[in-house]
């Protein structure tokens, strides 16, 4: 057996590197490096085929043939087929309507990646997660230590460590002038929010003089959660820039935790390790290339991290409401309650709320029980109103009109995104990733002096023209089906691709290694072979995405399909419909984006979780795998005495202090959103204006020309 181990994990990592090393040959530019990796092509050729051959002789000689096993194991086969759908349906859209659908706006460029070290550092904390609880279980000594504290303290240990490594992390790195994200000014050398952030910050402002929430001088704002997040951070933070966001990354190191609760809700302790570390080194990794790549992170004023925060919250109390007791009445208008938060700050989480409606049909449909299934579909109805409707108030209290967030702001969109003559408006400058250099200060001045805002907002026109224009652009649009579902699926595939390739796309050990023989510069070795900035500059299609990829990125794509189908199929062993749900929700969200032209970029950091969540069950599902047939006994993944609750296995809820808690917290946060705006003395007033006005006008300081 032993033999038999070695040699398996061997053949296998000699084929991948083989077929890896023969697509990155072509796509090789350093000249020694390539003259090395072109003498070594034949052997790694024939390596690859060696070890492929051994590895199907080492499976004869133990199994008595090459027979697989497919038995539980149908929805890892769908995701394979599906994807093989997907991947030949892009190429044909790749071919005919991509190269004008990606001239357009809404069709963002690549986000942020996860380095092929971190995931490695991921694994290996996933890994000692393993260790330790197996120790628990075989080695007296430490069960006897972990047997006298309770799991449940355990766990909150580890989402200490995990929130306190977040914060570390994200604080320590300086952030990049951006698009969001001004560089430091005269008088006082500060930064500012920018664009869209800046839009999102001078609502709080607003507020806090006493004047009321406002976007663009128009009390219909959007996200009114966000703008009530932003006043109070204001309010401890006061008008720092830089102490402002420390305050925000403490808020939102809580994601990777939520995180790691809901991978261990789906599968284990060492699958939740490996997502919050991801999500910790994504996040690291969209702060340091801030200056490079147009996206948001933890130090810029934007609505996407919070967003992911809030909808992952949503679907672990989901989770947790439907795993333990599908029936119970405390969680459903509890998590009703959670996704009301989110649509107040991005409308169209609206449709989340009918997954866990069907994940609840779908457990209750053996049973039969209609009138449960009502009684809890509305109680999760009731808690999403219960939070909309103190603004709803609100709204209607200024206009007379019951709505929810600005009404033409989606008439907006379609009037840019529908139209075929509205090109991109982020020059291409930004999406060319520069760190040093003659182009960094153009790439500074594009940023720092936007010429427009990426987010539209309507212009000299009054709404009733912008609602006009864009009905009559929706219906040409629909003179058309067969396009527009063309472009609507371009999109929504483009977030799921993008999706797929914030894993590691490629790995820079080889070549990288090969050049450092060469040049012998420890600085640039480390720029090429570890750092995020060297990542996508070494991709040709990162800074400007326009659908294809690298051939060096086959091999590393297809092994994250098979982790992340691996993971998909784990999670439905595990936990039935209840474990597609987030697979579900991303779907959903991502084609509901699609519709209105909006794709990749940090359009899809609401919900990319979702894959990082899957990811990580693969990833810790297949390393338990791999040591059970490699070892032949089965590695523990539970303390002792923890019970494992099964598939199918129920429980009411114990105790119900804590959905009790939660929706007294929710509630008092949404009635908190219209109070605050009221809560600050006006201190612009009309006379004080005045005062200021003629001041200004009288000051010996300024010049009076005739």
């Amino acid at each position: 057996p032993n033999r038999f181990a070695f040699l398996a994990v061997l053949t296998s990592a000699l084929f991948f590197l083989g077929v890896f090393t023969a697509t990155l040959v072509p796509e090789t530019s350093e000249p020694f490096t390539r003259v090395i990796l072109e003498k070594a092509l034949p052997v790694a050729l024939l390596a690859a085929g060696l070890s492929l051959q051994t590895l199907a002789g080492l499976l004869i000689i133990r199994h008595g043939g090459l027979r697989f096993d497919l038995s539980g194991k149908r929805v890892f086969g769908s995701i394979l087929i599906l994807t093989l759908a997907f991947f030949l349906y892009w190429s044909w859209l790749l071919a005919t309507v991509i190269p004008s659908v990606s001239r357009v706006v809404g069709w963002n460029t690549m986000g942020v990646p996860i380095l092929e070290q971190q995931v490695l550092i991921a694994w290996l904390l996933g890994m000692g997660m393993l260790l330790l609880i197996h120790l628990a279980n075989v080695r007296p000594g430490v069960s006897g230590w972990v047997s006298r504290i309770k799991t449940a303290r355990i766990d909150l240990g580890i989402s200490l460590l995990i929130w306190l490594a977040a914060i570390l992390a994200w604080q320590s790195i300086p952030v990049q002038p951006n698009w969001f994200l001004t560089e430091r000014m005269y008088p006082n050398f500060e930064s500012y929010p920018s664009s869209d952030a800046s839009l999102y910050d001078r609502a709080a402002q607003s507020a806090l003089v006493g004047s009321g929430y406002r976007f663009i001088e128009d009390f219909n704002i959007r996200r009114p959660l966000h703008a009530l997040y932003l006043t109070l951070l204001h309010l401890l933070a006061g008008q720092n820039y830089e102490r402002l966001v420390f305050y925000q990354i403490i808020v939102l190191a809580i994601f990777p935790v939520i995180l790691f609760w809901l991978a261990k809700s789906l599968q284990d302790r060492v699958s939740g390790v490996i997502a919050a570390a991801l999500v910790i080194f994504r996040e690291a990794n969209a702060i340091i290339l801030s200056g490079a790549v147009t996206n948001a992170n933890a130090k810029l004023l934007m609505v996407d991290l919070p967003t992911a925060l809030l909808l992952s919250l949503f679907f672990l109390l989901a989770i947790l409401w439907l795993k333990k007791d599908p029936d119970n009445a405390l969680w459903a208008p509890v998590c009703g309650q959670a996704l009301g938060l989110a649509i107040l700050i991005r409308p169209e989480t609206m449709i989340l709320g009918a997954v866990p409606i069907f994940v609840l049909l779908m457990l209750v449909w053996r049973r039969k029980p209609g009138w449960k299934f009502l009684r809890q579909s509305a109680l999760f109805a009731f808690g999403a109103l219960l939070v909309l409707s103190p603004w709803v108030w609100r709204n209607w209290r200024q206009t007379g009109l019951i709505f929810l967030n600005d009404p033409y702001f989606r008439f907006g969109i379609i009037k840019q995104r529908f139209g075929p003559e509205i090109q991109k408006s982020i020059p291409d400058e930004v999406e060319k990733p520069v760190t040093s250099g003659p182009d960094l200060g153009r790439l500074q001045a594009v940023i720092l002096n936007p010429q427009v805002i990426p987010t539209p907002t309507p212009g000299p026109r009054t709404p009733e023209e912008v609602e006009q224009a864009a009905r009559e652009r929706l219906q040409q649009e629909l003179q058309d089906p067969l396009r527009l579902f063309q472009v609507n699926s371009a999109h929504s595939l483009n977030s799921q691709l993008q999706a797929l390739l914030i894993f590691p796309s490629t790995f820079r050990g080889i070549d990288s290694t090969i050049g450092f023989l060469g040049h012998r510069n420890p600085s640039r070795y480390w720029f090429e072979c570890c750092s995020a900035t060297g990542y996508i500059r070494r991709l040709s299609y990162w800074p400007r995405w326009q659908g294809g990829f690298d051939l060096q990125s086959l091999a590393p794509l297809v092994l994250t399909i098979i982790i992340l189908a691996a993971g998909i199929q784990t999670a439905w062993n595990r936990r039935g419909w209840i474990g597609l749900m987030i697979l579900f929700g991303s779907t959903i969200y991502l084609i509901a984006n699609a519709v209105f032209r909006n794709s990749g970029g940090r359009y899809i950091l609401s919900v990319d979780w979702v894959f990082i969540a899957y990811y990580s069950i693969g990833l810790g599902q297949l390393s338990w795998a791999a040591l059970k047939y490699l070892r032949g006994a089965e590695p523990h993944t539970l303390f002792p005495g923890e019970e494992d609750q099964g598939r199918w296995t129920y429980r009411s809820a114990a105790g119900s202090w804590l959905p009790a808690a939660l929706a007294a917290c929710f509630l008092m946060i949404s009635v908190a959103v219209p109070l605050v705006e009221k809560s600050f003395p006006q201190i612009y007033t009309v006379p004080r204006k005045a005062q200021m006005l003629e001041i200004l006008l009288t000051s010996d300081d300024v010049p009076i020309s005739d």
